[in-house]
């Protein structure tokens, strides 16, 4: 069982992710109760969008008795994502109310690493805040679905209607977890393009697609600015560098099966604390330089810029807080606004 998992952990790394899942499905039939096995098998199942399966296994990993209560509240927050995407809307709130009765009872403390300890609270606060926010009764149940890829602000706008070029479409979020620009402007397979690949297969109903990647990228504690820091590079040639490598793949891969691509920008930062540090200062740059360059670079291929720094920015730069759910993600409620007032053609490119 640890051979087959450990195996399963490289697979992933190295962007196989069905055969990584197949790994891990090895080491839960050895061992039905290997906690790890489980975990990593439901981030893949989500990566692939097998999320039946996901839901089944999340449900098995409730239900043991032999796992501890971290786990349990990982696989509910499985469940309720896999129910939004699903627009199943009444298993995302029961779900979302068993985890919080899990939290309540110590489950956090129960995850022993601190990035899934603290990644596991982020997902919760964030499904919290968006769950109530969104529009649940469509009234548009005939229009068409157009996909929204990306990591979780894919999620803000889930199965809300939207009027483009025209007409009324639903969006259908896909979720990559996790995914940076960077990682698709890296030269070398991995598992955030795989799972790009392997959900594309699943979402070829429209000839539209909206792209929410970067965020993560400009972030205050990893990213472009840790890298641009301690490699002593200029900010503003890392962020060209990763956009132009990010875009060099995401146009040519989408543009096999969309021909309208609508890339997404970033939201101005929140201010957290009262008095800025460098590091804080350093980061408001940085994310007006990436949303200029990545505006100007998607313009440039004929592609559509959705500009939500110009939403959500004040003169210094920072957040206005009109137009959010939390700290990071938008509001649905901004959405018509957004593509009203802040959708950039390419026509409109100044040359």
């Amino acid at each position: 069982a640890d051979a087959y998992s450990n195996l399963g952990i490289i697979l992933k790394d190295l962007g196989k992710l069905k055969e990584a899942e197949l790994s891990y499905k090895k080491a839960i039939k050895i061992n039905p109760d290997y906690a790890e096995a489980h975990s990593n098998l439901g981030i893949i199942l989500k990566d692939l969008g097998k999320l039946k399966e996901l839901i089944l296994l999340s449900k098995s990993t409730i239900d043991a008795k032999s796992l501890k209560e971290g786990y349990k509240l990982r696989a509910l927050l499985n469940i309720a994502i896999a129910s939004l995407l699903t627009k199943n809307f009444s298993e995302t709130l029961f779900h979302i109310k068993k985890s919080k009765e899990l939290i309540r009872k110590g489950a956090l403390k129960t995850i022993e690493d601190a990035q899934n300890r603290k990644n596991t609270l982020v997902f919760y606060t964030f499904i919290s805040s968006l769950y109530p926010i969104l529009e649940k009764d469509n009234k548009n149940t005939g229009s068409k679905k157009i996909p929204h890829i990306g990591e979780s602000h894919c999620l803000s706008f889930a199965h809300q209607s939207l009027s483009i070029v025209s007409q009324v479409k639903t969006i259908q979020p896909v979720l990559i977890t996790g995914g940076k620009s960077w990682h698709f402007a890296n030269n070398k397979n991995n598992k955030w393009k795989d799972s790009l690949t392997q959900q594309m297969k699943n979402h070829n109903y429209s000839s539209q697609v909206l792209i929410s990647f970067g965020e993560i990228d400009c972030r205050k504690d990893e990213g472009i600015l840790s890298y641009a820091i301690k490699n002593n590079k200029d900010i503003s040639e890392v962020c060209e560098h990763t956009i132009k490598g990010y875009l060099d793949y995401m146009e040519r891969v989408l543009s096999l099966n969309y021909s309208k691509r609508y890339y997404f920008g970033i939201a101005a930062p929140t201010r957290k604390k009262e008095v800025l540090d460098e590091l804080d200062i350093k980061r408001i740059e940085l994310i007006k330089i990436y949303n200029s360059l990545l505006k100007k670079e998607v313009l440039s291929r004929s592609s559509y810029f959705v500009d939500i720094y110009a939403l959500t920015s004040k003169k210094d730069g920072e957040n206005n807080t009109m137009h959010m759910c939390d700290n990071f993600h938008l509001s649905p409620r901004c959405l018509s606004t957004l593509f009203e007032n802040h959708l950039c053609k390419p026509e409109n490119l100044i040359q």
